[in-house]
């Protein structure tokens, strides 16, 4: 296994056709409850805040450990719930925000460092309901490269899938094939 260096992500801009699977994915599942775990200005947690209004009930966990940047439109949206803390930390909180036998997806952005994204996919994994997914981002990083981004190592996320058997991949949510996520949707299938 490959040593990697355990520093957040630096900040970029991912590949545009990676968001387009958001509406898609979000209509077709009809979760009541999406947590994003670090959310940094507010972009995905209010575009997906917008998706459950055509939807019916259902509300964003936004979780970062910080808000200070986020504009007012994504503070005073109302189906955004705000929790400020570490991602990991914060997981009773948002256990809390969980509601037994409705759909849950967890989008995990987060610093990607292999230990942070592990602890979160372990953590956050049984909130996830059968027929919804897990999404990480940026799961491109470090693919057999030394050097480069610090984004999550694709490792990590072969590690994840080692240890449960209740994810797989789903490679039929890539269908514009350029990605910067190769293995990004974790469907529950139990």
């Amino acid at each position: 296994m490959r040593h990697y260096q355990e520093k957040p992500a630096k900040a970029r801009d991912g590949n545009p056709l990676d968001s387009w699977a958001y509406p898609e994915l979000i209509w077709k599942i009809k979760p009541a409850v999406i947590g994003e775990l670090g959310n940094r200005h507010g972009g995905t947690a209010l575009a997906t805040g917008h998706l459950l209004d055509h939807l019916g009930p259902g509300k964003v966990l936004a979780v970062d450990i910080n808000h200070d940047q986020l504009p007012d439109v994504v503070r005073t949206f109302p189906r955004i719930v705000l929790i400020t803390g570490d991602t990991c930390g914060s997981f009773e909180e948002v256990r809390q925000h969980r509601i037994p036998g409705v759909k849950a997806l967890v989008i995990e952005g987060n610093p990607h460092t292999y230990q942070n994204t592990l602890d979160l996919m372990r953590a956050y994994g049984p909130l996830v309901s059968a027929g919804s997914y897990t999404i990480v981002e940026d799961s491109s990083g470090h693919h057999d490269r030394d050097e480069g981004f610090s984004l999550v190592p694709y490792e990590v996320l072969e590690t994840s899938l080692s240890e449960t058997r209740s994810f797989e991949v789903d490679r039929s949510r890539k269908p514009f094939m350029i990605t910067e996520n190769p293995m990004r949707f974790f469907k529950k299938v139990w």
